[in-house]
């Protein structure tokens, strides 16, 4: 018994220092920052620059729910690039609430499309929010069309998503399912419950073999598919055979990344990410907006062997930083809980 609550502490203690590093205490981030004003909870970012629109696209919905009280539902939100006023889409064709997660855009029969990750209510239990839906949206100007809804049993607790032009659809489960005893479960003892799903035309779903500690962010190239897993602090890439299919025995990345969150392509080929280093500081803020939690963003080379930080922030400007996106020398980052994204100057140099 002594022996497991040492370790439970020492475990504790690795989870509040997180992977700690003084020599990055005054990287800061670049400046002149600025806040926009969201919806609350702006977790993931996209681009969309179809027919010479140049704007980025915002997942919002109330991550923080009151005991007793009904979850809000989310809103899909745009920011107009150059500006500083976020804008919400309206949407037809769906009428029910949606709880947006993960978010991609594609073009199918040179159409553009919104997919969206969303925690729905199941039938049986309207407090139990894991019917995990994709919903797929034709993009106008300003409101959203539904078009098709996807559901498997294959996704089980659906964080982020990458969807190919040639229709396939790849997906990282981040725990069995969605509770706060697997979250616990899986970040207090880095137990691999996550798993990396993908759709092809022609075959449906398919479960890539292996297990994975809160994999998350996704990206697929040409010929490889990048998955960001959390509690193993790394990015993997799998090779891609000719149909879209995983290989097995991934390249690695070095073990930086603590819970590392969504992936973007930058204009340099370059993948860019941020992660939550503090994971005890992360689950306080999730509970009290006030309570600060660091945010680290990085990129990193597709080949995975060099990276580089490109900014740290004690939690005072962005806790909980989710996804970094790159645009005309422009970081633009979202987070998982607060109403607002910043906007932060930044100049590739590679």
């Amino acid at each position: 018994m002594i022996f497991l609550r040492l370790y439970l502490l020492l475990l504790v203690v690795s989870l509040w220092l997180g992977c700690h590093n003084s020599a990055l205490d005054a990287l800061g981030l670049p400046s002149p920052i600025v806040k926009i004003s969201s919806a609350p909870g702006p977790e993931d970012l996209a681009l969309d620059t179809f027919e010479n629109r140049h704007r980025v696209i915002l997942s919002t919905a109330v991550r923080r729910t009151q005991k007793g009280l009904p979850r809000a539902g989310g809103r899909i939100q745009y920011l107009p690039v150059p500006g500083d006023t976020v804008y919400t889409f309206s949407i037809t064709g769906y009428m029910d609430s949606i709880y947006p997660h993960g978010i991609d855009l594609a073009r199918w029969d040179d159409t553009l499309y919104l997919f969206v990750i969303s925690h729905n209510a199941t039938v049986k239990d309207p407090s139990d929010f894991n019917r995990h839906l994709i919903l797929q949206f034709r993009v106008t100007d300003d409101h959203l069309i539904w078009k098709h809804t996807w559901e498997s049993p294959f996704l089980k607790a659906p964080n982020d998503l990458f969807v190919t032009d040639d229709g396939r659809i790849y997906v990282s489960n981040y725990l069995k399912r969605i509770s706060t005893f697997q979250t616990l479960w899986s970040a207090l003892f880095r137990f691999r419950t996550g798993s990396i799903v993908y759709y092809l035309p022609g075959e449906g779903w398919n479960k890539l073999p292996g297990r994975y500690g809160y994999p998350n962010g996704v990206y697929v190239s040409r010929q490889h598919l990048y998955v960001a897993e959390g509690t193993r602090k790394r990015v993997l890439r799998f090779n891609l055979d000719a149909a879209g299919h995983p290989q097995p025995a991934p390249v690695t990345s070095p073990k930086m990344f603590l819970f590392a969150d969504n992936l973007m392509p930058g204009p340099e080929g370059w993948l860019y990410g941020t992660c939550h280093p503090f994971p005890l500081k992360f689950k306080a803020h999730a509970a009290d907006g006030t309570k600060i939690s660091p945010s680290w963003l990085f990129r990193i080379h597709p080949d995975l062997a060099d990276w580089e930080w490109i900014g740290k922030d004690d939690g005072s400007n962005i806790s909980a930083a989710s996804t970094c996106l790159p645009y005309r020398d422009t970081l633009y980052v979202g987070q998982v809980f607060q109403p607002y994204i910043l906007k932060l100057p930044f100049q590739n140099h590679r």
